[in-house]
């Protein structure tokens, strides 16, 4: 190019010369000098065109490198899911005690074994992604009570970090409403998987989970989940790949895949996610979700029932003064007057506070000479006395000196200071609900149907134990399919009928139509449309039912849940994360052995085309149910795979064979696919290779296998 610039100056100089040595006209030298600034500009405009077009195929070339590695990236974690599993499988498979993911350690006492628990979320972890591969994923709008949900998610972390010196805050404006139209199982995975990465982060600090509502365009609005933690943050490299997953060789464990699916689930709830960090200063997550309210024009979420309930004066002490403006928050919502205190500050000042309606004092706090202080001042006035818990902690109520009225359990809901202040200050519409309920309890109880404390684990229970309620019919009230496939695995390999309802409404439904048929319903507390404790008041309203057991599943089994359980109208509860001991006592109390029915034989199947089946169960930790329903996605997701590995052989892309190659490996491999395993292994083998003549050949076989692959899937899970 510079070549052609120079001769084209050198022959308009050579012309310019030849018209002035003749002595044109002045006329004819203008003309000759704007076509030479013609040529200047169009040499300049080449020029520029010429940079410009290198920019655009060098930023073209960077986003094509990016895809391509971030495609990789995605691909990788299944090509090496088979080793994770097969190492977790192995440090279990040797135990006697091999039950469900959801067994109990019992060498800790309401705590899962780490194997155990690792595999329920790679399992779970695997069955979301191949729920996005084949965009099988549903988004279930419907409506919940985010204070139910708030509360198992808090139960979740208490069972996944005990003993942790976290304070987790719960951070609720007073615009947020109590009940939303949104996706509460999915929601609150989102919101576990971001608590649970900061929590992780920080060894020794706060966490809080900010909630604001904002209208947004038009007539919609937005939910804005703020989660931020006090640990010494993270570098722009790692919140880049923050949401990328990653398997681990040397620790032989996956990083981020939870984050992945997340990040995928709120893109399908038209949400936004944002991450910032500052190195020394914590982490930012801040999580928009859109929603429907429920109840658009209520502007009062909670109504106290009688104004004589208001305008308390509150004292909050608290370590964490964060915690204490939350819950001066929540209170300032009651239109109580509050005042909060750091614990320091009350130790080295500590005020009058006989001038004070309510008092709310961390645990730590109550040492003798301050109990002493408040039982001198209790009585002379009715002063109510908190005692502030972590949930992280073992409760100390061993401390309590006949001074404390409640408990409550860091963190908490708007719901829960509601039904404290109620409760503090019982009004007689409170107390004929309380008898009603009660008078209904005492005649169950007269019946043996009724435990109220927590169920004694059976010992040395397995599975095959369930088979003494063989024929049973059981209805199983849970909205997480997860949750669902391991009670099925539990109840369904003993010969039990089993029904699913997914709601609450469901539940109900399910009883009335069915007219006495059930012996049990596992009640789950969290669900859409109605809750557990909906669900049940609305059973118990006929006679009819009033002596179907029904026992309560809760993620957060507080003093205040359980008495809520019991007013609705349960028989029992159980904790989540099952405990298989406690699950077989229940249905020993209220179903008991039931010797008149056959034993259901089912015969142990080793093989099917293609598939080590007792393999692949091996995988999802002998669960049956949960293998089936990996299968099922699996087929789902990857069912046309032969048809593209064609189009792209036809077409020489190799590049998209290896990735869905990566892909296949490593889902084969966990499924129990030896063979469609193999071949898979030889085209990857030849493309590494690059022996390019022997993958149409690979290709056709592939062609030929998956389709009975897939038939002979189809047909195990029928």
């Amino acid at each position: 190019m510079r070549k052609y610039t120079f001769l084209f100056f050198i022959s308009t100089l050579t012309l310019f010369s030849e018209v002035s040595s003749q002595e044109e006209t002045y006329h004819t030298q203008l003309i000759w000098i704007a076509l030479f600034a013609l040529g200047i500009i169009s040499m300049i405009m080449m020029f520029i065109l010429s940079q410009q077009r290198q920019k655009i195929t060098k930023h073209h070339k960077k986003i094509l490198e990016n895809r391509k590695e971030l495609e990789e990236t995605q691909s990788k974690f299944l090509n090496s899911i088979k080793k994770e599993m097969e190492k977790l499988r192995r440090s279990i498979v040797d135990k006697k005690h091999v039950l469900d993911e959801t067994v109990i350690s019992e060498n800790s006492p309401g705590h899962t074994t780490t194997s155990k628990k690792n595999l329920l979320n790679s399992t779970e972890s695997l069955i979301g992604y191949l729920k996005l591969k084949s965009e099988n994923l549903e988004i279930k709008n419907q409506s919940f009570n985010l204070n139910n949900m708030l509360n198992e998610l808090a139960g979740s972390l208490a069972t996944t970090f005990p003993g942790s010196d976290v304070d987790l805050v719960f951070d609720m404006n007073n615009n947020v409403p109590k009940v939303i139209i949104g996706d509460s199982v999915h929601i609150g995975q989102i919101l576990n998987s971001i608590v649970a990465y900061c929590i992780a982060q920080t060894p020794r600090g706060v966490v809080t989970l900010e909630l604001s509502l904002f209208n947004a365009y038009e007539e919609a609005q937005e939910l804005q989940f703020k989660i931020t933690d006090s640990s010494m943050g993270i570098s722009k490299k790692e919140v880049n790949s923050l949401f990328l997953p990653e398997y681990n060789e040397e620790t032989q464990s996956y990083k981020r895949l939870d984050f992945f699916v997340a990040k995928e689930l709120i893109t399908l709830m038209n949400g936004d996610l944002t991450v910032q960090s500052t190195k020394g200063k914590g982490n930012l997550f801040i999580l928009t979700l859109p929603f429907t309210q429920v109840a658009i024009d209520d502007k009062r979420k909670y109504r106290l029932p009688h104004k004589k309930l208001t305008n308390k004066k509150v004292l909050i002490v608290d370590d964490s003064y964060h915690a204490g403006l939350a819950a001066k928050k929540m209170f300032t919502y009651f239109k109580h007057r509050a005042k909060v205190l750091s614990s320091e500050a009350f130790t080295l000042n500590r005020p009058n506070m006989a001038n004070y309606d309510i008092v709310m004092l961390n645990e730590k706090l109550f040492e003798i000479h301050v109990a002493s202080y408040l039982k001198r001042i209790k009585e002379d006035q009715d002063l109510k006395v908190i005692a502030l818990q972590s949930i992280f902690k073992e409760s100390s109520e061993n401390k309590n000196y006949g001074v404390i009225d409640r408990y409550l359990m860091k963190p908490f809901s708007q719901e829960q200071v509601f039904e404290m202040i109620v409760e503090l200050y019982e009004t007689d519409e409170r107390m004929e609900t309380i008898r009603a309920y009660g008078e209904k309890n005492e005649t169950l109880s007269d019946k043996g149907n009724i435990q109220k404390d927590s169920f004694i684990e059976t010992p040395n229970i397995t599975i095959e134990s369930f088979k003494d309620f063989s024929g049973s019919r059981i209805l199983i009230v849970e909205d997480n399919i997860i949750n669902q496939k391991v009670l099925q695995n539990i109840l369904g390999k003993a010969g039990m009928y089993l029904k699913i309802a997914n709601n609450g409404q469901e539940a109900v439904d399910a009883v009335k139509q069915a007219s006495g048929e059930f012996d049990m319903v596992l009640m789950d507390i969290n669900m859409p449309i109605l809750d557990g404790y909906e669900a049940t008041k609305t059973i118990r309203e006929e006679y009819a039912f009033d002596v179907l057991p029904i026992v309560a599943l809760s993620a957060l089994v507080l003093e205040n849940e359980i008495q809520k359980m019991f007013q609705s109208g349960v028989n029992g509860y159980l904790q989540k994360p099952l405990n298989i001991g406690m699950l077989y006592s229940a249905f020993d109390l209220f179903i008991g052995t039931k010797n008149n029915m056959n034993e259901v034989i089912y015969p142990m199947v080793s093989n099917i085309y293609g598939i080590n089946i007792n393999q692949g169960i091996a995988y999802t930790n002998e669960n049956i149910a949960l293998y089936k329903e990996v299968l099922d996605e699996f087929v789902s997701a990857y069912g046309n795979s032969y048809l593209l590995m064609e189009e792209f052989c036809e077409a020489k892309q190799y590049d998209k064979i290896e990735r869905l190659c990566l892909d296949m490996k490593g889902l084969t491999g966990t499924i129990g696919a030896y063979k469609m395993h193999d071949l898979v292994d030889r085209i990857q083998r030849s493309l590494f290779s690059k022996h390019y003549a022997h993958i149409p050949e690979l290709v056709h076989e592939y062609k030929s296998e998956f389709p009975k692959l897939s038939t002979a899937i189809r047909s195990y899970i029928r």
